[in-house]
């Protein structure tokens, strides 16, 4: 009986681990998605001014237009990829792999740890 409830609570303890990992990698690419955005706007505003500054001139920038519109392009796309990171993450698709955590002492396992680093037991233990 005291095994089954170590076995409950050692699925338990990998389900909040898996939950958590995901919860934090969902943080750190609304931070990135947000560092995108305010990048886009920078980009943005920059362009406008340039646009505005050759209009008020009545000249031509071909090149620095071109490389305006480049910037823009690239963190568009980048914002791009972010949101759909996001969407797989909430969806469960990434970031949600198993960690796995010594049943004995609880340390976290390296990536094909056969034993645990801190106490030695057996890793599929």
């Amino acid at each position: 009986m005291l095994e089954k409830w170590k076995d409950a609570l050692d699925q338990g303890v990998l389900a909040v681990s898996t939950k958590s990992e995901a919860l934090v990698e969902a943080g750190r690419t609304r931070a990135a998605l947000g560092a995108a955005r305010r990048e886009m706007d920078e980009a943005v505003n920059e362009l406008g001014f340039t646009v505005y500054n050759a209009w008020l001139a009545h000249t031509e920038e071909p090149e620095a237009l071109e490389n305006g519109c480049r910037r823009v392009q690239d963190i568009h796309r980048e914002i791009l990829a972010l949101q759909e990171r996001l969407e797989r993450i909430q969806a469960g698709g990434e970031g949600t792999k198993p960690v796995p955590f010594c049943a004995v002492c609880g340390r976290k396992l390296a990536p094909g740890s056969r034993f645990c680093d801190q106490c030695g037991a057996p890793a599929g233990r």
